[in-house]
């Protein structure tokens, strides 16, 4: 018998997936300027409370800009894309106003995502409501075939247990630049699903 549960809590750590992009005429010129840019964007994050091991390099990236009108490469576009897992959900939107000045156009925040830093106790939850809906199922099954469940002779459970320890994506975009201004991180609710099979004894 297949039996589903689930438990939500509020998300309590916000990862923003950010970049930062620079063009200069050459490549070496670009990568100069980025360094110096990535190295300020990451001061920024840390004087905002921002751990060192919050912070990771996600990607760095060369490539050439063409122009469509002049039917030739003008510029050489470095991108530095890092991911930030911000302490608090409410640090989010004074994070974003501080890098915006410093970053200004070049800034691009290209995911926002909310997680659960402990999603154990849901998880407990959501198991014991899963063991429950199953053992239910099984005895009204059992009751209109005119049996009676017995004991229970395994259980075993889905390996995927959803998004509740993981970034679970609430928007994002390929080009956001931040606002000067805080910008307002709501943070709903996160729920985490479990499925459980048991195999009971039939007693007639």
């Amino acid at each position: 018998m297949v039996g589903q549960g689930s438990a939500s809590g509020p998300p309590d750590r916000c990862l923003l997936l950010l970049a930062v992009n620079v063009a200069a005429d050459t490549s070496a010129e670009a990568l100069d300027r980025l360094a110096r840019l990535a190295d300020q964007v990451i001061a920024v994050a840390h004087a905002q409370g921002v751990e060192p091991s919050d912070i990771q390099t996600v990607g760095v990236s060369l490539q050439d800009f063409y122009d469509q009108e002049k039917k030739k490469v003008t510029a050489r576009v470095a991108t530095y894309s890092l991911s930030v897992t911000a302490p608090s959900l409410t640090s989010v939107g004074p994070l974003l106003a501080e890098l915006a000045p410093v970053a200004g156009d070049a800034l691009q925040v290209r995911g926002l995502h909310l997680t659960i830093d402990d999603p154990a106790p849901l998880l407990e939850r959501a198991r014991r409501a899963a063991v429950a809906d199953a053992l239910e199922r099984a005895r009204q099954l059992a009751e209109a075939a005119g049996v009676r469940t017995g004991a229970i002779l395994s259980i075993e459970e889905e390996a995927d247990h959803g998004s509740a320890g993981l970034p679970r994506r609430l928007r994002a975009s390929s080009a956001f630049t931040a606002a000067a201004s805080p910008v307002p991180v709501e943070g709903g609710t996160a729920t985490v699903a479990v499925q459980v099979q048991i195999r009971l004894a039939l007693e007639g």
